[in-house]
């Protein structure tokens, strides 16, 4: 009898329906079946049949059964390097009304790694695929420190997609080569290589994150674009350049150790207004 218990509850786990949680200030906490949607500060809900609007300034946490990363940051390719056109299938392209970029496809339901400041300010995102489909996506969580942000198409829940397999930065010994790729429409998914210049270094005395700098001749609208290590491997996402006036080749990425940060701790970063979530609530399905 308790095994019948145990796999009928196994069983109930597996099709649980995902479900959101909205905390607020005052302690009322609103379970959801449909994630709520930004609008301008506040977020909008249905609630039985009544239409939500909640501050969201009055909001200490949103967490949700439905983002599943985590299992896929270890995705690693094991003795088999992952091939150039295979991660070329990962790349994105990533719109708004005010700025343009590249994203990564990190899981196969539709997830994308891209640059916070891409789509802070706008939350209507066009996503264009490699081979020319394009998606809308909403703004799953982000990171204003890290500046990176993930995104789900709205893609239908049978769809798949390719999705890139991640690497650790800290494995990759002095002056790697590594490559990344610019989405530009003139040249889309062109393969830029590059290599690093000098490993990884902490910059910024206020922040203190650690960003990996390589030299690189790439569009300033390509940040967000992934950069993968000779084997393959999802080592960094393309944050920024130097603005230094005797050269335009100097770029910085954010290491994917910070990456999986973010991914082991979405709920942490789904509302983060302050950048500094109140309250880190793990309801994800395990």
């Amino acid at each position: 009898m308790k095994v019948l218990i145990i796999i009928l509850a196994m069983i109930g786990s597996i099709h649980a329906k995902q479900s959101w949680n909205i905390e607020l200030k005052d302690g009322t906490v609103f379970t959801l079946k449909v994630a709520p949607e930004l609008v301008g500060d506040s977020y909008k809900f249905q609630l039985a049949d009544k239409a939500m609007l909640v501050p969201a300034k009055s909001v200490i946490s949103l967490t949700t059964t439905e983002p599943q990363l985590e299992r896929f940051l270890y995705e690693e390719a094991k003795g088999k390097a992952v091939t150039v056109e295979e991660n070329r299938k990962t790349i994105v392209r990533v719109e708004s009304k005010l700025h343009r970029g590249s994203g990564t496809l990190i899981n196969p339901k539709g997830y994308i790694l891209t640059n916070n400041h891409i789509v802070s300010k706008n939350h209507e995102i066009s996503i264009t695929l490699h081979d020319g489909k394009k998606y809308g996506a909403k703004l799953i969580a982000k990171s204003l420190l890290f500046d990176l942000a993930i995104l789900k198409l709205d893609s239908k829940p049978e769809e798949t997609f390719p999705f890139a397999k991640f690497g650790d930065e800290r494995k990759l010994g002095n002056n790697p080569q590594v490559y990344t790729f610019s989405t530009s429409e003139k040249t889309p998914w062109k393969k830029v290589s590059t290599s690093f210049i000098s490993g990884v270094q902490y910059f910024g005395i206020e922040d203190g994150m650690l960003y990996q700098q390589y030299e690189i001749s790439m569009r300033k609208d390509n940040t967000g674009s992934p950069l993968f290590s000779k084997d393959g491997s999802l080592v960094g996402i393309v944050t920024q350049k130097t603005k230094s006036i005797q050269t335009n080749k100097i770029w910085f990425s954010t290491p994917s150790s910070f990456v999986k940060i973010i991914m082991k701790n979405i709920n942490a970063y789904i509302h983060n207004p302050s950048n500094t979530p109140v309250r880190y609530n793990n309801i994800e399905q395990k």
